[in-house]
């Protein structure tokens, strides 16, 4: 063997294919991992010509498997050496266009030389004699002879071949559109068959339809592709015309959809009947409701699968977007809520059906909202406000338990913020949306813990300063009752995620209300600390604990580079930040502290000795409770023992100038260093299970308050028998509330309250 004139040694790579047979399924392993370009020698010639035997010469001998692995072969030849095609592309082309004509082979053996078409014409672009001689003159037989097997394929219902002759017929009608201007009629008939389930046009020489396809979602989005390329064919001066057809005749197909969804089903059908003439091509929908509805959604589906297409694919002239009617078509979509009202007459079957067809039109109206906002960029922007509107209302009306519609509409959200700024829109959009998110992401915050699975959970027994079971007892109490820990599904996972990419982008919302962004870079501390302490057996999916950890960080980074003063916000919780983020998040701290505070050989500061920069002020803590954030109860419950609160209530001072216990719930520990009567101090952000409740009757009272405080602590002796006279006298109703000490147990998270020094939210047991 010889390479460039020199005998050939045994680290040819390409020896050992001479002695292979072509079927052997490393032969075409071996070129594919060939070096590239493949350098000309005589064993490559011989190759060549072995494939050009097996391929070119006419004879029946040759078995299919070797034919098929030749196609195979000589695709990857190709690709390591373009220039072949000078000498022997022709014949090649030839041989493929001949394979691909011919009715006797099965469609499974023309994938190959389908593929070895599509790379002879790529390539062919950089070799223009090859291009001039041996392509253009057989590119009108290419052209009808993948029309022709589309339709084939489409009457045989194989739906892999069908498929992948779509793809390979697209990619190259983009390379050579025009010998496709005849086919077009052909091809729109057969891709519109496939797209909207109707009936396969007659194949050649054959005047019998034949059955829809059902195809699956991905081969109606392939087709669609195609579909939205025919245009290019038509020629550059009628492109725009065909562009605009095509868009009104997918348009007039999603507007009949969604009428005829819900036709005579609902209360006011004024608002869903159809506005837009329909094509008259269509077949006509079953008149059962329920098969009518079904019916609807797939032609809904795949004329929003054409719009799509149609705005993602480049024209080749500028075209006119009709925005106005393609925007109220996908808001239209997003009206129909989870509770909209159907008429009495509905039977239980079609309400079903109705209910469940809803996400497939919410995901429909996405689809076309996303594809105006991608494609027209800032032309959208007299019209992002009633998108905004629809999606937010419908964001806040699903429940909780739609997690995949939910985490469509905020990937949705997070699409239109990242291309314009929340200060664009109106302030109620921005506003609505982050309190949406930070009441989702704090569901992290009221996960179980191990701990809390015991009887504490239920209320029974073992309330805070009680002895509990610990281990593997509780563990097993807790899981024979129902009340084992449950792990946080996947679907919750993508909520929260979409949750926290989109609080980044809102933050710096010029216009937002201070204590919103207090509230959420709270919560997103919090939140840190308790994934820390998190293992993966919390969540369903091995990966969510990392993935969460790792947005929750990028939250705060966005956070901290904040410019100062940005949406009301002040120095204080940077420090907090950097001292949680550490080592791993050192090329964002750096450049937040060097100006203020270069590194040292100090250590830093424990946590405890940071503190927020700021208290919770009324406006946050009404925010924070609107939100079901560390719920509060302005009043206990009479008569309920088992209170979460363990309070001494003070009423009225004495004569003698001892004030009188009236009520307080029986405490189980009391320590005199640790118990002590002082006005109760403002709440603050918090999740719900560790928040202690105040009890206060009126403003006017609190310089009583304060005496009375104020003489307890002086006589801190006197503490433990008042604890005593509320036990033997029982408990009555009065104006202060005193929160004892939690123990080592119920100090698992750190707090975040006016008084506290780190400034995190608390985490802990109900």
């Amino acid at each position: 063997m010889v390479i460039n004139g020199d005998e050939a040694g045994p680290s040819d790579p390409l020896a050992l294919l001479l002695s292979l047979p072509i079927s052997h399924p490393s032969y075409s392993e071996i070129l594919r991992r060939a070096p590239r370009p493949l350098t000309h020698s005589k064993t490559l010639a011989k190759i060549v010509n072995r494939l050009n035997t097996t391929l070119l010469v006419s004879t029946r001998n040759i078995i299919a498997a070797d034919r098929t692995a030749a196609w195979a072969a000589v695709s990857e030849l190709v690709e390591k050496a373009e220039d072949l095609v000078v000498d022997h592309g022709k014949g090649w082309l030839e041989a493929a266009l001949a394979a691909i004509s011919s009715l006797e082979l099965p469609l499974s053996t023309l994938q190959q030389p389908m593929k070895l078409i599509n790379i002879l014409l790529t390539v062919s672009v950089r070799y223009p004699s090859f291009e001039r001689e041996a392509v253009q003159p057989l590119m009108g037989k290419i052209a009808l002879s993948l029309t022709r097997l589309l339709s084939r394929a489409a009457n045989e219902q194989d739906l892999d071949s069908l498929s992948f002759s779509i793809e390979q017929t697209q990619r190259i009608l983009m390379i050579y559109p025009a010998p496709f201007r005849p086919s077009i009629s052909s091809l729109r008939a057969l891709l519109r068959a496939i797209i909207f389930n109707c009936p396969i046009p007659p194949a050649p020489g054959s005047s019998t339809f034949g059955y829809p396809l059902n195809a699956p979602e991905d081969l109606i989005q392939i087709s669609a592709e195609l579909f939205a390329h025919l245009h290019l064919a038509v020629g550059k001066s009628q492109a725009p015309t065909v562009w605009a057809e095509d868009l009104k005749y997918a348009r007039g197909i999603v507007d009949y959809a969604f009428s005829e969804y819900g036709r005579d089903a609902f209360t006011d059908n004024s608002a869903y009947a159809s506005r837009i003439p329909h094509p008259s091509d269509l077949p006509p929908l079953p008149e059962d409701p329920a098969a009518r509805s079904d019916a609807a959604l797939h032609l809904l589906e795949g004329g929003v699968e054409v719009v799509v297409a149609l705005l993602s694919v480049n024209s080749i002239r500028a075209v006119s977007v009709p925005l106005s009617s393609l925007i109220q078509t996908g808001v239209r979509c997003l009206t129909l809520s989870p509770t909209i009202s159907v008429a009495g007459h509905v039977s239980p079957l079609h309400h079903a059906m109705l209910l469940g067809g809803l996400t497939r039109i919410w995901t429909a109206g996405l689809l076309i909202c996303g594809s105006i906002m991608t494609a027209c960029g800032d032309h959208l922007l007299p019209f992002l406000s009633s998108i905004l509107e629809q999606s937010t209302s419908l964001l806040d009306q699903l429940p909780s338990a739609m997690s995949s519609s939910t985490a469509q509409i905020l990937s949705f959200l997070h699409i239109c913020f990242s291309l314009f700024p929340p200060a664009l829109v109106p302030i109620e959009y921005p506003t609505r949306i982050l309190k949406y998110c930070i009441a989702r992401v704090g569901l992290l915050l009221e996960s179980k813990s191990p701990s809390s699975i015991g009887p504490a959970a239920n209320g029974s027994e073992g309330r805070r300063g009680k002895k509990r079971a610990r281990g593997a007892e509780e563990g097993l109490i807790g899981s024979l009752e129902g009340r084992e820990s449950k792990p946080i599904s996947a679907q919750d996972v993508e909520v929260i995620l979409g949750c926290l990419k989109l609080v980044p982008l809102l933050h710096g919302t010029p216009l937002l209300a201070p204590s919103i962004t207090l509230l959420s870079i709270r919560l997103h501390l919090s939140i840190h600390l308790r994934l820390e302490m998190m293992t993966s057996s919390a969540f369903a999916a091995p990966g969510d604990l990392s993935r969460l950890t790792d947005t929750v960080a990028q939250v705060l980074e966005a956070a901290m580079m904040m410019v100062d003063n940005q949406a009301g916000t002040a120095k204080g919780w940077k420090t907090i930040i950097v001292s949680l983020l550490g080592q791993p998040h050192a090329d964002k701290t750096s450049m937040l502290l060097h100006p203020h505070a270069p590194p040292t050989v100090r250590p830093q500061p424990p946590l405890s000795a940071l503190h927020f920069f700021a208290p919770e002020n009324e406006e946050e803590k009404k925010l924070r409770l609107e939100l079901g954030l560390g719920r509060l109860e302005d009043e206990q419950r009479e008569g309920d023992e088992d209170d979460t609160m363990e309070v001494c209530i003070v009423s009225e001072q004495q004569p003698n100038g001892q004030p009188t216990i009236e009520r307080a719930t029986v405490l189980s520990t009391i320590s005199d260093s640790t118990l002590h009567l002082r006005p109760a101090e403002p709440a603050v952000a918090q999740p719900a299970t560790t928040i202690l409740q105040t009890v206060s009757k009126s403003d006017s009272d609190s310089a009583n308050r304060q005496d009375q405080s104020t003489a307890l602590e002086e006589n801190g002796a006197n503490e433990i028998s008042l604890i005593k006279q509320v036990m033997e006298d029982g408990p009555a109703r009065g104006d202060l509330v005193f929160p004892t000490v939690m123990d080592d147990e119920d100090e698992a998270f750190p707090e975040l309250d006016s008084g506290s020094s780190d400034g995190m939210v608390s985490e802990g047991e109900e």
